[in-house]
């Protein structure tokens, strides 16, 4: 079997990245430690930089099934300040979707306070615990605009569905959507990283923007960006090296390593011109007059 190999950016990987965020009470994560009322199961406070409030992710730790969408990932809590320090400054107010929203759906919410129409998707599994987060977050004060929670397996005719009934997206999030690690299955990473691709080109309206946020962990991860133009997709113009995290109120050891891109359609109409003015410094010494 083929596997991935790990990229030199894959040294940057942190091992936090892909855990939970420990509750001080309970810190090894051990499943009896936790009250078996999955109700009465405590919280983690996730602070991110520019939200008034902390966001309650739940506490689900667990030896068994796929813990993945469980777990409060470094690069949600990244994209979401990104959210509010910037998409939260600009003229788009639609429609926004989340992908792999994960049980504490932390970005669809910061999105949802910026004002967006915003739906935070992942797989049917994952919907109760999505919804009951969400709840939670929006018993806080300050929201401009809505959030909940839907079901989204990626593919092109889910996609195609689902933007039939809640219309395609002005801001599509992806974070840690995008990875294959060192054992994975060429095979699978290349189907699942097509199905990615397809289900962004089928959401993002006409001048939308989704923005990619992952942390390099093989050069697997290479096909997706080889497989955009297939779908009519392309790296947008201000992000083909990747866009600055470091005005975001993190620590350094917070971002190292997490690559941003922003995705567009193809057939995107290019930003208008931005024309300033020319200054020009003229001399300040009286000249002599040629004439005299």
């Amino acid at each position: 079997m083929l596997v991935a190999q790990p990229t030199p950016d894959a040294a940057h990987w942190r091992p936090h990245c892909t855990q939970l965020v420990p509750h001080p009470l309970f810190p090894h994560g051990a499943k009896h430690f936790l009250h078996p009322c999955e109700h009465l199961r405590p919280g983690v406070d996730v602070v991110i930089p520019g939200l008034p409030f902390p966001l309650r992710a739940p506490q689900s730790q667990t030896n068994s099934g796929d813990p993945t969408g469980r777990a409060v990932w470094r690069g949600a809590s990244v994209m979401a300040a990104r959210i509010l320090k910037h998409e939260g400054k600009s003229q788009r107010r639609g429609v926004a979707i989340e992908l792999g929203c994960g049980a504490a759906a932390i970005p669809a919410t910061c999105a949802a306070f910026c004002g967006f129409e915003t739906y935070a998707t992942d797989v049917p599994s994952m919907i109760a615990a999505s919804s009951k987060a969400l709840e939670d977050h929006l018993r806080n004060d300050g929201f401009s605009g809505t959030v909940r929670a839907a079901s989204l397996s990626w593919g092109r005719a889910n996609a195609q569905a689902f933007a039939r009934v809640h219309g395609r997206a002005d801001l599509v999030i992806a974070s840690e959507c995008l990875y294959a690690l060192k054992a994975t299955d060429l095979t699978v990473a290349a189907a699942t990283m097509e199905a990615l691709a397809s289900t962004i080109a089928e959401l993002l309206s006409m001048n939308g923007v989704c923005l990619v946020l992952y942390n390099p962990r093989s050069d697997v991860e290479a096909y997706f960006w080889g497989a955009l133009p297939r779908f009519n997709l392309r790296r947008r113009a201000d992000s083909l090296h990747g866009i600055a995290l470091d005005d975001l109120g993190f620590a350094a050891q917070r971002v190292d390593g997490l690559k941003l891109y922003a995705v567009e359609r193809a057939d995107a109409a290019l930003p208008a011109p931005i024309f300033r003015p020319i200054l020009v410094s003229l001399p300040t010494t009286p000249v002599e007059d040629v004439l005299d």
